[in-house]
C-alpha cells in the first residue's frame, strides 16, 4: 500500500484516484481501530497483574513503560491531527466549509513553504529513534530495527523534490496529503501496540478476565407445524468488559443491552418465511478481531387456513423452477399437505416445492390437508 500511495501521487490526479485515496484513508482508521481494541485488551491485563501478588514486582517494572509508550504514542497522533485539521481549513473546509480534497496549495502552504514539514519530520524522527527506544535499553535492542514507522525518502518520479516534506506533499491534493499523514498515525499506532505487547509478555502472557456473564435460551424456531421436532438450546455466556461485540441485521447496527445482548425487534409481515442475517464481531483473548455471520430464519403464520408464499419473489416465471413455501394452520401437520397448481405442476414436501408454470397469467395454487380446508390462492 505505501508503494502504491507514492506512486499515485505522481499522477494526474483524476476522480478515481482521489476516491481511491479516500478508501484508503477510511482503511487506515478502521485498522487502527482494531489496533487500539487489542492494545485495550493488554493494559487490562498489565492492570490485573500489578493487582496479582505473583505478578506485582514484575508489573510495577514494565506497566509504567507501556504507558510511556502510549503517553508518546498518544502525543504524536494529536500532532497529527492538528496538521490535518490545518490542511483540511487551507482546502476550504474551516468552519464547515467545503472541502476541496483536488487542492493542491493547502498541503504545500503548511507542510513545505514553511517548516511544518521538517517539524513533522523531527518529531516522528524523535517520537522513533529517542523517546519510544529510549524508554528502556531492552526496547532498543528488540525494536531498533523493526518499528513499522518509516521515515525514509520516497522514490517518487518528480526528481526536483529534494527533500523529505517535497517529496510527500509538494502540489499533493489535500485528500492524498491527509492519507499520507493517516498512514504515519497507523505506522505509530503499530509501534506502540509492539512495545506495549513487549512490556506485557517481560511479565506473562495476555490474560482476558470473562468477567460477565449471562443466561441464553433459544428456540429452534418460532412456528411449528404439529408432528414438528422442538428443541430449546440453553446456557452460559461469558464475556469481557473490553471484547463486547459489534451486531449487525441485516447491514444496520443494534446496540447493545444492559446484559452485553443486541436486541433486534420488528413487526411481523404477511405470511411466509423470512430471514435475517446476523453479524456479530468480537475480541477474541489473543486480541484479534473474529466475525461470525449466521442466518436467523423465521415464518410468519396465517391466523387461520393455509398459507402460500414465494421463497424468492413475489411472481411465478415460466419455463423456471420456482420455489414457494406452503403452511398449515392450527392443527395442521405439513407432511399431509397435497398441493396442485392451475398452469403447470408442483413437487416438493414437508412445505418446501418447486412450481413449473406453463403459461403466462393468474396461477392458483390449491392445497388441501386431508380435511378440505380452503385453499390458497397465489398470483
Amino acid at each position: 500500500m505505501y508503494l502504491v500511495l507514492t506512486a499515485l501521487l505522481a499522477l494526474n490526479i483524476s476522480s478515481e484516484v482521489l476516491n481511491a485515496f479516500k478508501t484508503m484513508d477510511k482503511s487506515f482508521s478502521n485498522a487502527n481501530a482494531t489496533i487500539d481494541k487489542k492494545t485495550a485488551t493488554i493494559f487490562a491485563s498489565l492492570e490485573d497483574k500489578l493487582n496479582d501478588p505473583k505478578t506485582r514486582d514484575l508489573a510495577a517494572v514494565w506497566k509504567p513503560k507501556a504507558d510511556r509508550a502510549k503517553q508518546l504514542s498518544d502525543e504524536m497522533v494529536a500532532y497529527i491531527d492538528n496538521v490535518k485539521n490545518q490542511i483540511i481549513n487551507e482546502a476550504g473546509g474551516a468552519n464547515g466549509g467545503h472541502f476541496n480534497a483536488k487542492n493542491t496549495n493547502a498541503a504545500t502552504k503548511i507542510l513545505v513553504d514553511g517548516d511544518g514539514g521538517q517539524q513533522l519530520y523531527n518529531k516522528l524522527n524523535d517520537y522513533k529513534k529517542k523517546k519510544l527506544l529510549g524508554i528502556d535499553a531492552k526496547i532498543n535492542s528488540q525494536f531498533q530495527n523493526s518499528l513499522p514507522l518509516d521515515l525514509t525518502m520516497p522514490d517518487v518520479q518528480n526528481k526536483s523534490n529534494k527533500n523529505w516534506e517535497d517529496a510527500y506533499f509538494r502540489r499533493t491534493p489535500a485528500i492524498a496529503a491527509i492519507t499520507v499523514l493517516s498512514k504515519f498515525q497507523s505506522d505509530i499506532k503499530n509501534s506502540e501496540a509492539q512495545v506495549v505487547e513487549y512490556c506485557h509478555n517481560q511479565i506473562g502472557e495476555v490474560q482476558v478476565v470473562y468477567d460477565e456473564f449471562q443466561a441464553l435460551a433459544t428456540a429452534n424456531a418460532q412456528f411449528l407445524l404439529p408432528g414438528s421436532e422442538f428443541t430449546i438450546t440453553a446456557g452460559v455466556g461469558a464475556f469481557s468488559k473490553n471484547a463486547k461485540p459489534t451486531v449487525t441485521i441485516d447491514g444496520a447496527a443494534v446496540p447493545l443491552n444492559a446484559n452485553g445482548l443486541a436486541e433486534y425487534k420488528t413487526t411481523a409481515g404477511g405470511p411466509g418465511t423470512y430471514t435475517r442475517k446476523v453479524n456479530i464481531s468480537f475480541v477474541k483473548p489473543d486480541g484479534t478481531t473474529a466475525t461470525l455471520t449466521k442466518d436467523i430464519t423465521y415464518t410468519v403464520a396465517s391466523p387461520t387456513g393455509l398459507t402460500v408464499s414465494a421463497d424468492a419473489v413475489k411472481v411465478l416465471y415460466v419455463g423456471l423452477d420456482n420455489p414457494i413455501s406452503v403452511g398449515g394452520g392450527s392443527g395442521t401437520n405439513a407432511a399431509n399437505l397435497r398441493v396442485s397448481i392451475s398452469q403447470g405442476s408442483i413437487s416438493g414436501s414437508g412445505g418446501k416445492y418447486i412450481a413449473k408454470v406453463t403459461t403466462p397469467g393468474t396461477a392458483k395454487v390449491t392445497v388441501n390437508d386431508g380435511n378440505n380446508l380452503p385453499a390458497s390462492i397465489f398470483a
